[in-house]
């Protein structure tokens, strides 16, 4: 992928994948709102692209990203709080042609609400899904975040039957000892805690 994360051995594994497509799954608190803050600071950073930054969970996100200094004049944000203004938003940015990053926080959490009382939920979280294929596959790098499911002993990305037909690489993250989170992904587990000034990467357990 076309992105940067700050650190330089998940950077080499990701640039050395064809994946374009990622999800950043876990259970609620673990950072990974905090991770795709991260990864859209430092690639802006790295590589001056613009990003486009789509929350559906309310507008905290906002005061998360002064506290970060993300750059404002290269990151568009909105919030969008119905699954038909997720689809909308999605294809705003089809029709457009240039984005090179598109952030999607979460991807399915309208979907889960939307699903037990609108008919048109499944097809519209597929349309979503095909829109946002469709961007990786023009060379865009996309990455969303996603709610979680239990399924038996493990967790799961909900919807997972769905999002694994149009995703090329997932990344669980999840909470370990003390503050830290672990980021597993490519066969490798990368540590992390989150600061009120961003997301540092740890080196070891012991940093906790």
């Amino acid at each position: 992928m076309d992105i940067y994360t700050g650190n330089p051995d998940l950077d080499l594994k990701l640039s050395r994948s064809r994946a374009r497509f990622l999800v950043l799954y876990g259970e609620p608190g673990a950072g990974k709102s905090n991770l795709a803050l991260k990864i859209s600071r430092e690639t802006i950073l790295s590589r001056g692209i613009y990003t486009y930054y789509i929350s559906t969970e309310g507008d905290l996100i906002v005061e998360r990203m002064f506290q970060l200094k993300m750059p404002g004049d290269k990151i568009y944000f909105t919030n969008v709080k119905t699954l038909p203004e997720l689809l909308k938003a999605i294809m705003h940015l089809v029709d457009k042609g240039d984005a090179e990053l598109i952030v999607v926080d979460s991807v399915n959490s309208l979907y889960r609400v939307e699903t037990m009382f609108s008919e048109r939920a499944n097809q519209i979280f597929l349309a979503i899904l095909s829109f946002l294929k469709l961007i990786s596959d023009r060379g865009a790098s996309v990455i969303a975040t996603a709610q979680i499911r239990e399924a038996g002993d493990s967790i799961e990305p909900s919807a997972l039957k769905l999002i694994r037909f149009y995703t090329d690489l997932f990344g669980r993250v999840s909470r370990s000892r003390g503050v830290c989170r672990v980021l597993e992904i490519l066969g490798d587990k990368y540590l992390f805690k989150v600061t009120e000034d961003g997301l540092k990467w740890l080196s070891s357990i012991d940093f906790c």
